[in-house]
């Protein structure tokens, strides 16, 4: 026993390399899931180390214009205090204070665009905090893009190129994944909805009972009105139909646009509790995110805070970030599914009015069918020379058939030389076998 199980691992061990093996556990759904997440938050550590250093340069940068700024408002006071005492004359003293605070108002503008001065030197909001950094990186998976922080040195921006290039990819990959499944799922909950799990063949879809019992009275013969008695239509098989095909169950689109409703209304929902915004704009903000517009107007906050906070904090965070993920793929899902709703009653019309039938042809792409029916009127191609002898050979093959001579005329070319019927019968075969031998 021992022998045979040895037997059957280098059996697999041989077939499988462990490359392949790793390979098939990262691009599985799961695997793919923590890829992502890994992918995500090993760039957030990047673009702290890339960042950071050049944020704390602005941070000192900021400090010293908040200190000019402190001795500007000094200064002013000051100079003011000698325009009273030696401009007796209001309007020049309103003249020279107008102007000073003009210039003060422009200086001041210019420090808090290019420090993010906020009044005071000791408050200083970073960007490249952790949190942060792990929403811009999934701003940029998902292409969302808020824009609350961007990067500013050289290669910040040039990191940023290079991770969204395999990001991107990376996401979409593990979005189409996650959206089949949900995309499977979805039908097959709605296909065997309000069913016994024993009975789901037997019973088919109970909105279909009337379209069943269509079809039974279309099966009936001729001068038959009812079925037999006794035959139940939970009886029946259930198999391809023209009235009910229950082995394409296509889910209808006001379905996937009440799923993502909801989806949006529990998204509303908890940030409304999290953010602090009313109802319309969380049910906005998620409507905006979910469907990868990303203005940038609102950004989460509150919900997006470091897990030193507390354990609640990095739960809020974690919540948010798989929110996110999984409302992509919940709209990959939905757009998968209604396309093949609108699909099938694209071939339901075209086959009603006449534009395709059910043969093998017309299940072929549109620009194959036209190429094969191209192929079918078109010609064989047919050199010069072929095209000139054509006409001679049939002219030449005319003339033979019209030249041979018949049966009666060669009876009496051969009483005319003397032979009997039986020399003449033996001709007549020999020009029946060779055409030539007959104008011999």
């Amino acid at each position: 026993m021992l022998y045979d199980d040895r037997r059957t691992y280098d059996y697999y061990a041989k077939q499988r390399p462990l490359w392949k093996i790793i390979l098939g556990i990262l691009f599985s759904h799961v695997g793919l899931f923590f890829l992502v997440a890994g992918y995500a938050v090993a760039g957030a550590y990047l673009f702290i180390y890339l960042e950071m250093p050049a944020e704390e340069r602005r941070k000192q940068q900021m400090v010293i214009q908040a200190e000019q700024v402190d001795d500007s408002i000094t200064y002013l006071a000051d100079l003011f205090w000698y325009y009273q005492d030696n401009y007796k004359n209001v309007t020049i003293w309103r003249k020279k204070v107008s102007t000073d605070l003009d210039r003060f108002k422009d200086f001041l503008i210019g420090v808090v665009q290019d420090t993010g001065y906020t009044g005071t030197k000791d408050v200083w909001d970073y960007s490249w905090t952790f949190p942060k950094t792990l929403l811009f990186t999934i701003t940029i998976l998902t292409t969302i893009g808020y824009g609350n922080i961007t990067p500013k040195t050289f290669y910040g921006k040039i990191f940023t190129i290079i991770y969204a290039l395999f990001g991107i990819p990376l996401l979409l990959v593990f979005l189409a994944n996650i959206g089949d499944s949900m995309a499977s799922t979805v039908t097959l909950v709605y296909r065997y909805q309000s069913h016994l799990v024993d009975r789901l063949e037997a019973f088919g879809r109970l909105c279909c009972r009337w379209c069943r019992a269509r079809r039974k009275k279309s099966e009936l013969p001729p001068g038959v009105t009812e079925p037999p008695k006794g035959e139940r239509l939970i009886d029946d098989d259930i198999g391809k139909e023209e009235y009910m095909p229950t082995n394409d169950v296509v889910v209808p689109i006001m379905l996937n646009l009440l799923i993502i409703a909801l989806y949006i209304m529990l998204g509303a929902i908890l940030f409304n509790q999290w953010e602090g915004w009313d109802f319309t704009t969380s049910s906005y903000f998620t409507f905006v995110t979910v469907a990868t517009i990303g203005f940038g107007d609102y950004v989460p906050g509150n919900s997006f805070l470091e897990y030193k906070d507390g354990v609640s904090a990095m739960l809020k965070m974690i919540t948010t970030v798989l929110y996110c993920l999984f409302g992509m793929a919940l709209v990959s899902m939905a757009i998968n599914l209604m396309q093949a709703q609108l699909l099938a009653k694209a071939k339901w019309f075209a086959k009603e009015v006449g534009l395709s039938d059910d043969s093998e042809e017309f299940q072929l792409p549109p620009i194959e069918i036209l190429r094969r029916q191209a192929k079918k009127k078109r010609k064989p191609l047919q050199t010069p020379n072929e095209q000139k002898l054509k006409k001679p050979l049939k002219a030449v093959s005319a003339t033979a058939e019209s030249s041979r001579p018949d049966t009666a005329s060669l009876v009496r070319l051969s009483e005319r030389n003397g032979r009997g019927f039986s020399g003449t019968r033996a001709r007549v075969g020999s020009a029946e076998a060779d055409p030539s031998f007959a104008a011999f």
